[in-house]
């Protein structure tokens, strides 16, 4: 009988830790996604930014599209598997944020434009963070700071909020310093940021972007 015992103990001990592991995989997905959308939400501002200075390119064009379809698939994800209140009520908060940035797109390009574009952005950055809190959840990511630090660059060379994005974009420097301070195209894209007021380049900084990313995966 005890050996009975012990073997349904045993059982039920092994499902158990499966099952949690399972809980474990399920939550590390959702900050995945969650993260993906800090992400998304400040690319596609920096990139309809670079869509205002050339409304021509239908490349970044296509890029928004395919943003915004991605945005979409992981508010779809994070609804059917999370079972967090706050985070189901974020979400549908975000859902008109992201909504709108679609309107945007899809709208002709104007000032007034890029500018709810930004207020979208920095709305769905917030939500994806009470999200991120909502799971106990806080690391650094550098693919998402190091597309603040372009759209911050891109809004304050076209003109938009240049004394509060300078003062975020001094912040956003000093901390992507801070955990990168050896790396070549970091040191050469610092450069370029620093001198934003007399240096305007974005296609080499769009370059250097895509060259971090690629050195962070």
């Amino acid at each position: 009988m005890f050996f009975v015992n012990k073997a349904i103990f045993i059982t039920l001990m092994v499902s158990w830790a499966t099952l949690n592991a399972y809980a474990t995989t399920d939550n590390q997905k959702i900050i995945n996604v969650t993260e993906n959308i800090k992400y998304l939400s400040q690319k596609v501002a920096n990139d309809y930014l670079y869509l205002y200075l050339d409304s021509e390119k239908r490349a970044i064009k296509e890029a928004l599209n395919s943003s915004i379809k991605k945005l979409e698939e992981n508010f779809r994800f994070i609804a059917k598997n999370s079972n967090n209140t706050d985070t189901k009520n974020i979400l549908d908060f975000l859902s008109y944020s992201k909504d709108q940035m679609k309107e945007t797109i899809a709208d002709d390009i104007s000032k007034e434009n890029v500018s709810s574009m930004l207020d979208f952005s920095t709305t769905m950055l917030e939500g994806a963070g009470s999200m991120l809190e909502a799971q106990k959840h806080n690391r650094f990511e550098s693919k998402f700071h190091l597309m603040i630090i372009s759209k911050l660059y891109m809004a304050i060379n076209l003109d938009f909020d240049k004394t509060n994005n300078t003062q975020e974009l001094k912040k956003e420097i000093k901390l992507f310093h801070s955990n990168h301070a050896s790396n070549s195209s970091w040191l050469a894209f610092k450069e370029i940021v620093e001198k934003q007021q007399t240096c305007f380049i974005p296609n080499i900084i769009s370059i250097l972007i895509k060259d971090l990313e690629n050195h962070e995966k």
